[in-house]
């Protein structure tokens, strides 16, 4: 696989991500960062 240059961007969302998955994984339930993109 291509090696992914990231971007600002790509920061920003992985901020989103973590912040996302934090109160995900409080509820119990994992989620992981292929799903989140998935979900754009």
């Amino acid at each position: 696989s291509k090696r992914h240059m990231y971007t600002k961007q790509d920061n920003l969302r992985m901020m989103d991500f973590l912040i996302e998955t934090n109160s995900v994984h409080r509820a119990g339930s994992a989620k992981t960062w292929e799903e989140f993109l998935k979900k754009e």
